[in-house]
Order: C-alpha cells, then structure tokens, then sequence
C-alpha cells in the first residue's frame, strides 16, 4: 500500500501529470457547463411539454390550418400564409362573377412557416410551421415539387394531454361543419394524398343516363355501404367493384361524381400512368383511404399500354401488383372501385373478372330518351321535345356533344331544336 501511495504522490509532484490532469478536469467541467441548459430544456419538455406534430399527408392538418384562420393570433401576426379556398364562393350558383364581390373565392390567412406564439384555453402554445419540397422522381425531375411537404408542431405548456386534445377535436368540428355538405376529392401526390378540390354534391338527377341505369347505381352502392355485417357473417370481403365502359363523353365520370355527392363519399383519383408510382407505393395509397369512400381508376387500358410505349420507365405498377391492391391479402375493404375505359377489349379479363369488377356498365351514344330529358331540363316550357331526341339519334352524338349544343344555344328553345352534328363537333 505504501508503494503505491509514494506512487501517486510522485505522479501529482510531477507537474506534467497534474498539468494534464488539469486541464482534463476542467475540460470535462465545461462540457457539462455546456450541455446542461439542453439537458435541462430536454428534460422540462419530457415533463411540463406535449408536443403534437401532424404533417399535411394526414386530414387532421387541413383541420389545423381552417382552425388557426380563425384564431386571434392570426388576425394580428406579421408573417401569414395566404390561400384561397377554391371551393368557396359567396353565390351557391357556382363560378365567380366579375362585377359582385360577394361571389369571389374566400381567402383564409394563417401563420406562415416559421415560430408563433399564442395562447389557447389560457395555455401556452408554441406553433412551429414547416414547408418543403417533396423529393423528385427517380430521374431527377421536378414534377412533384409543387406538391409541399408541410407539418405543424403544437408544444402546450402542460403536463396533460387534454389540452391538446380538446384543441384537435376543435378543429375537428370546426372542418367537419364546413365539410359537411361537400365532397373532397383527392389525388396521389407521390405517395401519399393530397386535397386538390371540394364541391358542393351534384345530384344523381342531374346526369342524363338511359331510363333506370341511374337507379340502379345508386341503389346498388347504396346497399353495399349499408351491409357490411352481412358481408362479414359470410366471409365474403367487403369490397365492391364496377367498370364503366364505352365511348368517350357518355358521362362516365360524371356519374361516379355525382353517386359520391348524393352518397357524401369522397373521392380518390388514381394516376397509373405516372413513372414515380411504384406497386408498394400504391399499396401504401390505397391502405390510407378510408372506408365510404370512392377510388376512381381512370381510362385504367391507358395505364399499362403507356408503360409499353415507354419501355424506359425504370419504377412504375405492374399487372400483378394492381390485382394484389385490389383484392389481394394486405387490401383494405370498406371502399367502392370504379374503373372506367374507353376500350374494354383492351383490358385483361383477370381485372374485370367479378369481385373485381362486379358491375359492369356500358355507355353509348346518346338515347332520344336521354337527349329529351336533358333538353326538357334547359327549357321547362317547351315543345316539340321529341324531335329533338330524334334529331339527336339520327346524328349519333354523344351526351357530352348534346349538352354543349343546348349550353350553345340556352336563350333561344326553338333554335336549339335544329340540331346538326356539325353544330357541335
């Protein structure tokens, strides 16, 4: 022991040693000087802060930015973002006008990306907005950068969650009274969705289908929405498919929007066509829609023959991984499919086989009988309606070539009457 004790006492007498010794010490004693505000903010936020963080890939943010245009804070803040409400006009009779200001979009106001500050149930909440790009495609292209990535983070001075809940379920409320009425429509951004419109319903009554077929639909979809127990009792998977088919103009989509207003289903439109879509990437996007709701597959032939024409296209959704997001294992149930194509014989029958596609609809040129109801709906008082629908068959026009001849000729019913298939081409 006394060795080792004169060991240590000459190590200390040596002032190289105690030197080093020194300033070792000291070092170590700065750096814990250093880090201790962090490790003490680190700390205050695991104990006294909640912290709520939602990006715009999720519903609830759309949520959080109506509920801050309506705060306060965003009526007296300097650094604001504007946007305008595109489905919003003062008159319910549809497009702007240019001479009343009452019937020009809404434009909301809130924080712009970067800190704030305001209080919320007599609590501290510190508001950080962030705003970027999303990445580009695998070959370097910017076509997705206009779709942003943003996320709002909520810090509440607090050691409960229930003010931030209650602050959620706000917005919530607040989002669902103003939606309640509408129908969103979504498209895929990259891989995940995006809100890109909100209209008011357009009722089934208001597209011109051959005597019956509307009915059907409707009565149709209706059904499966209210049978999910019946579905589930038998072990038959709760998903339904249709595939409308036939020539371009004949309402196609026109009616998947309409059965999506009457039914308050939103709607998700699918791009397969695009290069940046990958089979995992639509599993992911068809996982997020939610159940009562309507995935439309727009022109679905186009989507695999682009693919042979650009034999280039290095990512992009195969057959095989279409058919596995329809119906296969890990695929959601709950929600409608429509398909529609111009070319049905294009399409391979494992796609339109039944529990795929299990209502097929085909679409033609405008009926006599389509054609005078439509009529009859641009002019109530006139006569002489079944002649137009025989003017209409004779020149083999669609109800998208009809519809543009009465909006042509909506102030005068007679000349409307003379209907020529040069008129509208």
């Amino acid at each position: 022991m006394k060795s080792i004790g004169h060991f240590i006492i000459s190590l200390l007498s040596n002032q190289l040693f105690s030197g080093g010794l020194l300033l070792m010490c000291s070092g170590a004693l700065m750096a814990l000087c250093r880090r201790l505000p962090m490790n003490l903010w680190k700390f205050t936020q695991r104990r006294f802060i909640v912290t709520l963080d939602i990006s715009n890939d999720d519903p609830a943010f759309f949520w959080i930015a109506t509920w801050l245009a309506q705060q306060p804070y965003s009526k007296r803040a300097r650094s604001l973002t504007v946007s305008s409400k595109r489905d919003h006009y003062g008159s319910e009779n549809g497009p702007p006008s240019v001479n009343g200001s009452a019937s020009l979009p809404e434009i909301i106001f809130t924080p712009a990306p970067g800190q704030h500050v305001f209080l919320y149930q007599r609590r501290i909440v510190w508001l950080s907005r962030d705003r970027k790009d999303a990445a580009p495609d695998s070959k370097g292209s910017s076509g997705f950068s206009l779709w942003n990535r943003e996320s709002f983070e909520l810090r509440i001075l607090g050691r409960g969650q229930d003010v931030g809940r209650n602050l959620i379920e706000d917005a919530r409320r607040l989002a669902v009274a103003e939606r309640k009425t509408k129908t969103d429509i979504y498209l895929c951004a990259f891989d995940y969705w995006k809100r890109i419109d909100s209209r008011d319903p357009r009722p089934l009554s208001s597209v011109f289908l051959p005597e019956g077929q509307a009915e059907f639909l409707f009565h149709d979809v209706q059904a499966f929405l209210g049978n999910k127990e019946w579905y589930a009792q038998r072990g038959v998977p709760y998903r339904r498919g249709y595939l409308f088919h036939g020539i371009s103009g004949s309402g196609k989509t026109s009616v998947i929007l309409a059965l999506a207003g009457d039914l308050r289903l939103n709607l998700y439109i699918l791009n397969l066509s695009g290069g940046s879509l990958s089979d995992t990437r639509l599993q992911h996007l068809l996982s997020e829609v939610p159940p009562n709701s309507i995935v439309l597959l727009e022109d679905i032939d186009a989507a695999f023959a682009a693919r042979q024409k650009n034999s280039d296209i290095e990512n992009g959704v195969t057959f095989a991984g279409l058919l596995n997001a329809l119906d296969g294992a890990a695929s959601r149930e709950g929600w409608l499919v429509f398909m529609t194509t111009n070319h049905i014989d294009a399409l391979d029958p494992a796609l339109i086989r039944p529990g795929r596609a299990d209502v097929h609809l085909q679409f033609n040129l405008a009926t006599g009988e389509q054609a005078e109801r439509m009529y009859r709906a641009f002019f109530p008082e006139a006569e002489g309606v079944d002649s137009f629908g025989l003017s209409v068959v004779s020149c083999g026009m669609s109800m998208a070539e009809v519809q543009q001849h009465l909006i042509l000729h909506r102030d005068s019913p007679i000349q409307a009457l003379n209907i020529r298939k040069k008129a509208v081409a």
